[in-house]
């Protein structure tokens, strides 16, 4: 394999969860926490879209692909989930920078795909498009519903924020058990920690967005290697299994919406 060839697997792995992991962790503690909340919950809520219309189409894949992947091939997770992510911050920040590296890397990481075989036209563009319809009604409803939501009791937004990944889950594993992937509890567990977990830390520890460039460096550092931390020890501690797997991710949103956050505060990086 060519220099080319691993350009595009670095490119195509912008797409990744790992990818996704480090970025919400690093906007969360490190940019504007109240947009770091937004963006995953349309970008998990894509992620769980994605594999339930792969399972409802089941369209095949190319053959011979350069990488080793699994599951059917319509819509491209990649291209979909990075036209949800970047183009909702590009939306809701209209910054010109956002929007171009927005523009640059849906397009990088959506041609890295067809690069690699792994996926056919139809499937990048099919979720380039369901990625940025889901952005812009999104966007919409966050406008219109969102001081109706601010209104809501704490209790019930705590309930709301738990039982929607819940359906989510359950509605999956129900229709698609038999061959349920295991980026589904994933999903779901990392959207209800990440959602609860929130909610729970403007409530009981409530940091500050840090403006000052060598505070979040710090907060990024503290938050990435914290998460990928207990990340691989409850990789090694609890066993496998598709009901574990969801209590892993829950685990791991809730440590970097909350307990991250508590250790910043008391070791007053601010």
């Amino acid at each position: 394999m060519d220099w080319v060839f691993y350009f595009w697997l670095f490119i195509t792995n912008l797409g990744s969860e790992y990818f996704y992991l480090i970025a919400l962790t690093t906007l969360y503690l490190a940019v504007n926490k109240k947009l770091c909340y937004k963006t995953a919950l349309i970008l998990f809520f894509s992620m769980w879209l994605n594999n339930f219309l792969k399972n409802a189409f089941k369209l095949e894949r190319p053959p011979e692909g350069l990488i080793e992947v699994s599951g059917y091939g319509f819509p491209s997770g990649h291209a979909q989930n990075s036209a949800t992510f970047w183009g909702y911050l590009a939306v809701v920040t209209r910054s010109l920078s956002v929007i171009v590296l927005a523009v640059i890397l849906i397009i990088l990481i959506s041609y890295s795909r067809l690069y690699l075989n792994v996926h056919y036209l139809m499937d990048v563009v099919g979720g380039i498009l369901i990625g940025l319809l889901l952005v812009f009604t999104y966007h919409f409803l966050n406008r219109f519903f969102e001081e109706r939501v601010e209104k809501m009791s704490f209790g019930f937004k705590v309930f709301i924020s738990g039982i929607v990944p819940l359906i989510l889950f359950a509605l999956y594993t129900i229709l698609f058990f038999e061959e349920a992937s295991e980026d589904v509890p994933r999903i779901c567990g990392a959207y209800l920690g990440f959602a609860v977990g929130y909610l729970l830390e403007n409530r009981t520890v409530g940091i500050d967005d840090p403006q000052v460039f060598k505070v979040r460096v710090i907060r990024s550092i503290l938050g990435i290697l914290s998460v990928f931390s207990l990340y691989l020890l409850l990789s090694i501690l609890l066993p496998t299994g598709f009901y574990i797997i969801f209590i892993r991710y829950v685990i791991v949103a809730l440590l970097m919406t909350i307990f991250i956050p508590f250790l910043v505060k008391a070791l007053k990086i601010s």
